[in-house]
C-alpha cells in the first residue's frame, strides 16, 4: 500500500470521526427537545446520552487510528526516501567504477 493510500485512509477516518461526533450531537439535541417529561422521557434522555458518549468514544478511536496511520505513512515515506537515495548512490558508484574500467 502506498503512502498516498495511507493518507487517503487517514483522511477518511477523520471524516468518519467528525460524522460520528455530529451524530452524537444530533442525538443529544433530539433527546433534549422531546416535549414530554416523565420517568420514560428521563430514561430516554439518559439512554441517548450514553449512546452519544459511545459515539464520541468511537470517534476518538477513529482519530487515534488516523494518527497511527499518519505516523506509519511518515515512517514508510522516510524508509522509501532512504531506499531511493541508497539506490542512487549505488548506481552512481557503479557508473563511476564502470568508467574507471572502461565500460
Amino acid at each position: 500500500m502506498s503512502v498516498l493510500s495511507l493518507d487517503h485512509l487517514s483522511a477518511e477516518l477523520r471524516t468518519r470521526a467528525a460524522e460520528l461526533r455530529g451524530a452524537a450531537d444530533s442525538l443529544v439535541d433530539r433527546a433534549t427537545w422531546v416535549h414530554w417529561s416523565d420517568a420514560a422521557a428521563d430514561a430516554m434522555r439518559r439512554r441517548a446520552a450514553r449512546g452519544a458518549d459511545a459515539l464520541r468514544v468511537a470517534a476518538g478511536r477513529h482519530d487515534h487510528a488516523a494518527d497511527l496511520l499518519d505516523r506509519h505513512a511518515a515512517a514508510a515515506g522516510g524508509v522509501a526516501d532512504a531506499a531511493v537515495a541508497a539506490g542512487r548512490t549505488a548506481l552512481d558508484d557503479l557508473c563511476g567504477l564502470a568508467g574507471k574500467v572502461g565500460l
